[in-house]
């Protein structure tokens, strides 16, 4: 089993659509997938219409000790092979809750013991956490059972000085967690501007693990959130859903390219 957090500290990069995309791409091959939505704006959940179906990555991390199965937070999305732990809106509560007087807790391994269960368990093949925008505790938790991170970046001048600050918070992570490997950095919303050339070779040139797949700005992925409908569904034959099945394709045979930071 793999799992392989999503996670770029800037918004609007595009996270949530490749986790919602690259999970629905892998249930269509056939493969078990647990999309956990860890970001307390509850957009996957709310995707998959899957609140109150079951218990809640805050449960997990606010219920240190809890006797509850695994399959008690596994909630349906309506997709054959894709199931999700969905967020909930006290999870936007949880980095307050962190600096108050029973902030300790919190159980960031909660999510590392989660996925050691699903993997013993021995049916799911690939675990997606959609990481909110910044080092939240949830991140953390993320981060330490996640086997690799995935980071959507957006043509812009700020894309190189959010991986540098994305650095440190992974050596971070490592100390909880040393098998942490960057899958790759992928370029999202890439449009034929020269800013996105110029980004795009910035970042094939900078040492970090760049993915071969990149995503195209699309007005697809709003259509279909509103539609709740993954890529697949609606718009299988548009460039951005090719982008995603390239992306998938990537992901399976490993994805690690160069020096990983």
């Amino acid at each position: 089993m793999r799992t392989t957090a999503i996670f770029s500290y800037k918004g609007g990069v595009g996270k949530t659509t490749t986790a919602i995309n690259l999970a629905a791409e892998l249930a269509a091959r056939g493969q078990l997938v647990v999309l956990i939505d860890a970001d307390g704006q509850c957009n996957a959940t709310d995707f998959f219409e899957a609140r109150d179906e079951s218990g809640t990555v805050y449960e997990l991390l606010t219920c240190p000790g809890a006797d509850a199965s695994v399959a008690y937070y596994l909630g349906t999305t309506g997709r054959e092979n894709l199931l999700i732990v969905p967020s909930s809106d006290e999870l936007a509560t949880v980095e307050l809750r962190a600096v108050e007087q029973d902030g300790g807790r919190l159980n960031l391994t909660a999510l590392r013991g989660f996925c050691e269960a699903l993997a013993e368990d021995g049916e799911t093949d690939f675990v997606i956490i959609d990481c909110p925008p910044s080092f939240a505790p949830q991140t953390v938790a993320a981060l330490v059972a996640a086997d690799d991170v995935i980071v959507p970046v957006t043509p812009d001048n700020w894309s190189m000085s959010g991986l540098r600050d994305l650095t440190i918070s992974l050596n971070g992570a490592r100390r909880a967690n040393p098998r942490l490997r960057v899958a790759g950095v992928l370029l999202t919303k890439k449009d034929a501007s020269a800013v996105a050339r110029d980004t795009e070779r910035a970042l094939r040139e900078s040492g970090w693990p760049v993915l071969d797949a990149t995503i195209r700005a699309s007005s697809h992925p709003s259509r279909c959130s509103f539609s709740r409908q993954t890529l697949r569904e609606a718009a299988r034959r548009s460039g951005i859903a090719a982008d995603y099945r390239e992306l998938c394709d990537e992901y399976m045979e490993g994805c690690y390219h160069g020096e990983n930071q």
